[in-house]
């Protein structure tokens, strides 16, 4: 049984047989299906086909197939029938394996314009995909912050949910621990575990907030082995624009942020903080050091600092439940001095 597999990415970036939803006169005016209408066209062939409601039309595209599920009559309708939707999926079933498909990749079928719920569609894919050898990837692209995808750890996860455009799969509340490329926790090598996952070319503008943790693990690790994870975070760096080059289309780039200057750590209570700045100021300088055209690096510590002095009142002093001492997230009016710098970096010239 072949894996029915949800990703992040362009989906037309996908190198397999695509499908997506439509009406039955094939108008294609808004959502994703205007992409498959510009790149793929053929509408008339598409109609002459004469398929129904519950089944689906097909074009040969070069070694792929791009498949039509047609879920309802006319392209006004707001009302999308689950047991349609089941349908186009066993007949998609049907058709993939007549036509030697191995692998397919559809958006979320139904949850945008058509407003179904992915809850109650998805137990429909692994239905219909059931004992069936072809892969079937979900293709969905990531949340955004002004036009850029949102990559990193519990950092970025704040800042997208704070001041991203989400889709109504992510809720705010109760607070998640993942939304689309970030998560609480999270370190280089996660990001670069859920990167390689993916097609190569399937990213357009990447904002990068990672490292938090990194240097964290660093500061509280023995001697010895902190300056081991140091070595291993420079390796990590390298890794990081060296996979972000791939996964990023070439038209595009990735904006890296540092990691910024972390009260707790660099102006602790007890008043020792020459170990920790260490720490955070080399992992920085092997950022900084990778910055080129398509990774450009973004300095936060010019812009979380006053004179040589952390901006504390940038950073959340309390969080959680138990309202425990933070001094590391970086609060709402951090949030809105990072989107500035965002906004004042160059356009990207190719």
């Amino acid at each position: 049984m072949a894996p029915v597999v949800e990703m992040y990415g362009d989906l037309f970036a996908m190198p397999t047989s695509l499908a997506h939803a439509v009406s039955e006169e094939f108008h294609q005016g808004a959502g994703i299906a205007v992409g498959f209408k510009e790149y793929f066209g053929r509408v008339d062939e598409l109609l002459a086909q004469g398929r129904r409601v519950g089944e689906v039309a097909y074009l040969k595209h070069k070694e792929t197939y791009i498949f039509y599920l047609i879920t309802k009559k006319n392209y006004w309708e707001r009302v999308v029938l689950l047991s349609s939707v089941l349908s186009c999926l066993f007949h998609l079933r049907e058709l993939s394996l007549s036509l030697g498909v191995t692998e397919l990749s559809m958006p979320k079928i139904g949850c945008g314009l058509d407003l179904l719920k992915f809850e109650d569609v998805l137990p429909r894919i692994l239905s219909a995909f059931h004992d069936c050898p072809v892969k079937v990837n979900v293709v969905s692209p990531p949340p955004q912050v002004r036009g850029m995808a949102v990559a990193g750890d519990s950092q970025g996860l704040r800042f997208l949910l704070a001041r991203g455009k989400l889709p109504r799969c992510i809720s705010r509340t109760p607070y998640p621990r993942t939304a689309g490329l970030c998560g609480f926790g999270w370190t280089i090598t996660r990001l670069l575990q859920l990167l390689n996952d993916m097609p190569d070319n399937s990213l357009h503008d990447v904002l990068v907030l990672i490292g938090t943790n990194n240097v964290l693990e660093m500061c509280a690790a023995e001697p010895s082995k902190a300056r081991q994870l140091l070595r291993k975070c420079r390796g990590l760096c390298n890794a990081l624009r060296t996979t972000l080059s791939m996964k990023v289309k070439a038209c595009c780039r990735a904006v890296v942020t540092t990691v910024p200057p972390l009260p707790k750590i660099l102006c602790p209570k007890d008043g020792d903080s020459g170990r920790a700045h260490y720490f955070w100021s080399n992992f920085n300088k092997a950022l900084l050091s990778l910055t080129e055209n398509r990774f450009h690096v973004v300095d936060l510590g010019k812009h979380f600092t006053t004179d040589g002095v952390i901006r504390e009142d940038l950073f959340e002093r309390f969080m959680g439940r138990n309202n425990r001492e933070d001094r590391i997230h970086i609060n709402l009016k951090g949030m809105r001095v990072l989107e500035k710098v965002i906004l004042a970096v160059p356009p990207f010239t190719p």
